[in-house]
């Protein structure tokens, strides 16, 4: 094939040819359509299609640019193999789909959203101003603003370790969130991880919410002080737990029965007292409580022992609602200090409803230790196992017929029957 010689336009004046298209040479093109409308193009065949590459106009660009332009495009598509028309036509239709996208919601409408519709399953009234105020006095100024996906865990330490006013001695004192306000920095986190999932699309299997307090990035928060470490929740010593109970079961009311149930099962106050019937799974005798209720906001399967299964029966014969454990009013929700009034009333002033589960874990790891290992407890416990999603699925799955052996020793432990 015959080269078409180059230079063919020099010393024309180019805003005086006709329309149509005049050839420099070497697959560049001046492409005339009106006395105004004069634009230079680069045209290059790949995969057996003639494409047409856009050097732009000739208002812009004179001869010896658009050679240049042309020597750099043809590099691109004769050695590096670039479709440069096709990139360009896929960089616009890009622009187009971003230009009609709607625009994404920020966090801060996002975790507006997930509180109006927890708003009625949030019965008590301080938990809901809690949720509002402190997502507003301590997420929004850093992270209001962004969208979900815009949200790294950099961003969340840094919330974490914002400065916050201390009451000391010298007037306008700060400290660090995460060490001056423990409860609440660990409450702030955990509801940024609930809008963070809340806000997930469907079907993103590789979401990562930056806001999962894992190992890696609690070793970057501050340690904490002696004095405000490990706050524990005062705990009946486990060689007392036989004596507890045969008091336990002499005290009538479901609370009590809410206590021995939450015993039983080494559940949190409002996992029990929130449990329903659609929840209990009689053929596998299991109950399922459902990641909405739960504080790590993923399902937790619980294996019953036969003296759960005998409390979850009596329960059914005076049921009065969808609640296992319903208040005075039928149908209402036992409160945390329902609960608390209990083990108070049979003496036990000294330890906390929340403080059952520490007495559990003790006692796994002083009498049933060699059989049974620490993750399944932790697992029973329903605590984070594992530093990723696969791993934790992998283990609550694996571990729900272990549990189950736990429990029932559990149960006969607690009935002095071991």
């Amino acid at each position: 094939m015959t080269k078409v010689p180059t230079g063919k336009l020099s010393g024309i004046d180019l805003w005086q040819l006709a329309p149509g298209t005049h050839s420099d040479g070497d697959r560049l093109l001046l492409q005339v359509s009106s006395r105004t409308a004069r634009s230079w193009i680069y045209r290059y065949q790949l995969h057996g299609k003639t494409r047409d590459y856009g050097l732009g106009p000739l208002s812009l660009v004179s001869l010896s640019q658009a050679r240049k332009a042309r020597d750099k495009a043809r590099y691109e598509v004769k050695i590096a193999g670039r479709d440069l028309v096709g990139e360009r036509l896929g960089a616009k239709a890009e622009r187009r789909a971003a230009a009609t996208k709607p625009p994404s919601l920020t966090f801060r409408e996002w975790s507006e959203k997930y509180i109006e519709e927890n708003w009625e399953s949030w019965q008590n009234p301080k938990h809901r101003e809690q949720w509002r105020s402190t997502i507003k006095a301590y997420a929004l100024p850093h992270i209001g603003d962004l969208s979900p996906s815009e949200i790294t865990a950099a961003q969340v330490l840094d919330i974490l370790r914002q400065p916050v006013p201390v009451k000391r001695d010298a007037e306008g004192a700060t400290g660090i969130f995460w060490v001056e306000k423990n409860e609440t920095a660990r409450r702030v986190a955990g509801r940024i991880r609930s809008v963070l999932d809340y806000s997930r699309p469907t079907d993103d299997l590789s979401f990562v919410n930056p806001a999962e307090l894992t190992r890696a990035l609690r070793n970057k928060l501050p340690r904490l002080p002696a004095d405000k470490a490990g706050k524990n929740f005062p705990a009946l010593p486990y060689d007392s737990m036989p004596r507890f109970m045969a008091a336990l079961r002499g005290q009538a009311g479901n609370a009590a029965r809410a206590v021995d149930f939450l015993i039983l099962t080494a559940a949190r106050s409002g996992e029990a007292r929130g449990a329903k019937w659609n929840e209990i799974d009689w053929q596998n005798e299991i109950w399922v409580v459902p990641a909405a209720r739960m504080k790590k906001r993923r399902e937790h399967k619980v294996p019953l022992s036969p003296q759960a299964l005998t409390i979850l029966r009596t329960m059914q014969s005076v049921a009065q609602s969808d609640l296992i454990f319903s208040g005075q009013r039928g149908g209402t929700e036992l409160s945390d200090t329902a609960l608390r009034l209990v083990p108070h009333r049979l003496g036990f002033t000294d330890i906390s409803i929340h403080g059952f589960r520490s007495t559990f874990a003790s006692w796994r790891a002083a009498k049933v230790g060699a059989r049974f290992s620490r993750e399944l407890a932790e697992a029973a416990l329903a605590h984070m196992l594992g530093d990723n999603d696969t791993e934790r699925a992998y283990q609550r799955d694996d571990m729900v017929e272990r549990r189950r052996e736990l429990m029932a020793e559990w149960a006969d432990f607690c009935d002095g029957k071991s």
